[in-house]
């Protein structure tokens, strides 16, 4: 063996090696490592949501109200066990323990169930009468039934509770029965009490925040929450500061720290890597709260990776140990061209279908990721558009406020009170309206509630505000010894309260009245001659009543479009605000809302219901205080298209195998020697043997290789030449000449279409717009285009009457084409002062008029075809555009344009395409509308011509107008 055989040898191995071996086991390890890979992001991500879940948990049990009752309650359980009398000493080793271990912070009261104290057991007591009394009130109020106590014994029992409690609200109090231990002051010592009758006696206490730090509650529940996790620990950091050292091992404290901090500055809550998760929840302030989790080792799959590619490397060794024995000594066996060719297109076929495998698995990974992405996208942008769309709402019913004193007042300035309240009546069905309260000019109050004395006395004010700021001062106005400056600190924000007001005339606006009433509020005026007002309306809302009105609304509109409740609005504070009414029972949709109540942002996820898998996505209202929008869709809309998508590469999988198959063996039966003959023929050429012939072959594709390949090139020269020429017939794109503008496309389904179009300018100003469409496709019709544009050049300068030219054109084609061909044609002239049009149809599709306010109509009647009838003669019709106005030309193949699921798009969906883009300019217009029309198309091929021409009336004429010419 030479050593330029060997040298051979050692290159075939080596491709054969790359080609055969290490590309095949390289994507196979790598669709192993994405699919390990995409198992760890589930698993990890599913560990992130318990670690939320878990934060909102200890957030949730955090508040010292609820903290301090489960702490108290366990206590009183405790004590209730060891109470057995005379022995106490159980029950005072408990006591004592308590009070060691948190001193200062409990003072604890105990008694029987009568209330009878025992001051052995309890913390300094006023006095027996006392104590008995405060069980009495607290067993009465558990009972709705309240006690009669005397004043003086009254102040001796509210120095006893606490600062901010009264007998009056302990008697009344209707929440005893929450979890929640009673808010009694402020300062450091008595900030909460607690009273629990138990089996054996019953214990009050007394909770002194001032014993304990801050976030005591917090910082016990992470501690016993830190004792019962193995693999992380949870901790809190306060915004603001430079976060502490809290873990032991360098690179995770690091991790940590990090991760603190670029919460502050990112949306995200969960920060994931390869061998830590992080997950962060806001407190009620600065707090933040962390749970910092180290990846369990059966979810980390990056200890697999090695193992995997250990074993591809050894099987990758192992393979080329082999084929080296063969390959480069040049031992191989010998195999027949046929089995080769058969190796050869399996490994073809093989490869793609590893390729599927791994990359069909990815996709599919990755499309459902990013259909749930969208899905839940498109919700946030469904909420985010309600909650901001109220200020809209607000100016819709403004606006039919405003109508309202409109019909009010009469021409002379006078108030028809009938006339209003008829049509407040009718105007009260359809949206919330207050009675309003009506100022006259004098200060006399029409109409109004007895409640808003003080809002009576700032209408008056502003009422003669109004009118002296006109020059008006009326001797007549009604004073009062009411003043109201008397509120305000001073003139001036008293006068820029009148001026903020008076700028919203005729607007709903939220305002602040004296520091924390917070209302909508609009005001309106029925003007005199003299320019001042003689009446003066105010209209006043809370803004839940209008808040809960607008969500009520969208919410009945959702459910018309879904047929079942898919938005919800919460409002905690008051259920019967909610939508739909009584939500606040489900149980999915409060556990939902409190996690978006606790997290104060948007809040995504996948939730079940009834058994049924949802997307659901929730933010907090930002317009809509304090109410929380939620939206859900079925999950299943996503796994159906990811089922589909599965369907389809098995399918095409299954698919390739079988064609591979197929094709390899036919191949080999019936292509191996032809092909060797031409491939020697081919070698002879790229040698010089020109004498050299290819050996007859069959009488088949291969046999006509060299004759058909000739042809086809002359043909596809021919056709190349055919489609430039008839690219130059057509006309610029864009023509503007005096008030009309023109912009046409028309994009062929073959290399020759048979759509003709063509608008130019006449010397005397006008425009002439002219569509067809002939029959078929390629050189006939192409050629019948081009003699139709050739006579409508020739024609036009002696008489461009439509019904002239058509009839002389349709002479021509009847005449001329032994085939019987014919063509739709439609034949415009614009007037060049005013908007009219004078048009005949012949066969062809009716143009659309879209006017400009969204109003839509076909024009012309149809007719006959050119090249059907000889001597047809042709109708001239007229019609008017306004300014703004658009006339679509078209030809059929649009309407007509069918999708992978043969469904026709038609015309109402093709005319509300040009209803939608008509605000746009008509390039713009065109262009969105073939986009539109290829989008609904897909990959189906496109059967027919597609042309559009889109003529507009623009109502002012041009500086500089394009010269009349035919294109």
């Amino acid at each position: 063996m030479n050593y330029f055989t060997r040298l051979q040898g050692w290159g075939k191995w080596i491709v054969f090696c790359l080609v055969f071996g290490l590309l095949p086991l390289w994507l196979i390890g790598w669709g192993i490592e994405r699919n390990w890979d995409r198992k760890f992001k589930n698993n990890a991500r599913e560990l992130s949501e318990k670690m939320v879940r878990r934060l909102e948990n200890i957030r949730k049990v955090a508040e010292d109200e609820r903290f301090f009752y489960k702490m108290l309650k366990n206590f009183g359980k405790f004590f209730d066990k060891k109470y057995s009398p005379p022995n106490l000493n159980q029950f005072r080793r408990g006591l004592n323990f308590i009070n060691q271990k948190y001193p200062g912070l409990f003072e604890f009261y105990f008694s029987d169930l009568n209330g009878n104290v025992f001051e052995e057991l309890s913390s300094k007591i006023p006095s027996k009468v006392i104590m008995k009394k405060v069980h009495e009130i607290f067993s009465a109020a558990r009972a709705k039934d309240r006690p009669v106590i005397s004043r003086g014994l009254t102040k001796s029992i509210e120095a006893f509770i606490g600062e901010t409690m009264s007998v009056g609200n302990l008697s009344e109090d209707e929440d005893r029965n929450t979890e929640k231990v009673h808010v009694v002051g402020m300062g450091l010592r008595h900030n909460y009490f607690f009273f629990q009758p138990f089996s054996n006696l019953t214990m009050m206490a007394h909770v002194n925040l001032g014993a304990v730090p801050r976030h005591f509650s917090l910082i016990k529940l992470l501690e016993q929450a830190n004792k019962q996790s193995s693999l992380g620990k949870y901790g809190f950091h306060l915004s603001g500061e430079l976060p502490k050292r809290a873990l032991e091992h360098v690179n995770e404290d690091m991790f940590l720290r990090k991760c603190l901090v670029d919460y502050e500055n990112s949306t995200k809550d969960v920060f994931i890597s390869e061998k830590y998760i992080v997950a962060i929840l806001m407190g009620d302030g600065k707090e933040r709260l962390w749970d910092f989790l180290r990846i369990p080792d059966k979810v980390n799959s990056s200890r697999y990776h090695n193992l995997e590619r250990m074993i591809l490397l050894g099987i990758f060794l192992l393979l080329c140990f082999i084929s080296y024995r063969y390959i480069v000594p040049d031992q191989s066996p010998w195999l027949s061209i046929r089995q080769k060719l058969l190796i050869l297109l399996g490994f073809v076929a093989g490869l793609p279908l590893v390729i599927l495998l791994v990359v069909g698995q990815d996709y599919l990974w990755e499309k459902e990721r990013s259909l749930l992405e969208e899905t839940f996208n498109s919700m946030e942008n469904t909420l985010r558009a309600i909650d901001n769309k109220f200020t809209l709402s607000l100016r819709n019913i403004a606006e039919a406020i405003n109508k309202l004193v409109h019909l009010g007042q009469s021409p002379d300035g006078r108030f028809l009170k009938g006339v209003f309240d008829e049509h407040y009546a009718a105007l009260l069905k359809k949206i919330p309206l207050p009675t309003p309260m009506i100022i006259r000019r004098d200060g006399e109050i029409i109409q109004t509630k007895e409640k808003e004395k003080i809002m009576q006395q700032l209408g008056v004010k502003m009422l003669e505000k109004y009118n002296f700021s006109h020059g008006i001062a009326d001797a007549n106005m009604k004073k009062d010894k009411f003043h109201i400056e008397d509120l305000f600190e001073g003139d001036a924000a008293l006068s820029g309260l009148y001026s903020n007001m008076l700028k919203r005339l005729g607007n709903i606006e939220k305002m602040k009245f004296f520091g924390k009433m917070d209302r909508f509020i609009l005001i309106n005026i029925i003007g005199g001659a003299d320019g001042g007002a003689n009446f003066m309306f105010f209209f006043f809302w809370s803004p839940l009543s209008l808040s809960s009105y607008y969500v009520s609304n969208w919410g009945k509109l959702n459910e018309k479009v879904t047929h079942e409740p898919r938005f919800f609005a919460l409002y905690p504070n008051d259920p019967t605000r909610s939508y739909p009414s009584k939500c606040e029972k489900t149980v999915w949709l409060q556990e939902f809302s409190k996690r978006i109540q606790i997290r104060g942002k948007l809040t995504k996820e996948q939730i079940k219901i009834k058994g049924k898998d949802f997307l659901a996505t929730g933010i907090p209202g930002k317009e809509l205080d304090k109410f929380i929008l939620v939206k859900i869709v079925p999950a299943a809309s996503v796994s159906s298209s990811i089922a589909r998508l599965r369907r389809n590469l098995v399918t095409l999988g299954i698919f390739c195998l079988c064609f591979s198959l197929i094709v390899g063996t036919t191949i080999a039966r019936q292509f191996l020697i032809p092909i060797q003959h031409l491939t020697d023929g081919v070698m002879a050429i790229d040698k010089g043997h020109f004498k050299h012939r290819v050996p007859p072959l069959e009488n088949d594709e291969l046999g006509k290789l060299s004759q058909t390949f000739n042809l086809v090139m002359v043909g596809l020269e021919e056709l190349s030449v055919g489609r430039t020429i008839q690219a130059s017939l057509f006309p610029v794109p864009y023509l503007r000449v005096g008030f009309w503008k023109v912009y046409g496309q028309s994009v062929s389904a073959t290399e020759l279409g048979g759509d003709y179009l063509d608008y130019f300018a006449l010397p005397d100003g006008r425009i002439l717009v002219v569509v067809g469409d002939v029959t078929g496709h390629g050189v006939p019709a192409a050629l019948l285009m081009a003699m139709a544009k050739a006579t409508v050049i020739n024609e036009v300068p002696g008489d461009p009457r439509p019904s002239v030219v058509l009839y002389k054109l349709n002479e021509l084609i009847f005449h001329t084409m032994r085939k019987k061909r014919f063509m739709t044609f439609f034949y415009l002239l614009t007037n060049s002062e005013t908007g009219e049009i004078t048009f005949s149809n012949a066969g062809h599709c009716q143009p659309v008029l879209v006017r400009v306010d969204g109003t839509f109509q076909e024009i012309g009647e149809c007719g006959f075809p050119l090249g059907i009838k000889k001597g047809k003669k042709f109708t001239e019709e007229k019609a008017e555009l306004k300014k703004g106005d658009r006339l679509y030309f078209f030809t059929d193949g649009i309407p007509e344009t069918t999708n992978s699921a043969k469904v026709v798009l038609g015309y109402p969906a093709f005319i509300n395409l040009m209803v939608s883009f008509r605000n746009l300019s008509a390039m713009d217009t065109c262009k969105k509308i073939f986009e539109s029309v290829d989008s609904y198309r897909g990959n189906y091929s496109q059967e027919d011509d597609n042309t559009l021409i889109i003529l507009e009336y623009v109502g002012e004429m041009e500086k500089t107008s394009v010269p009349a010419c035919a294109t």
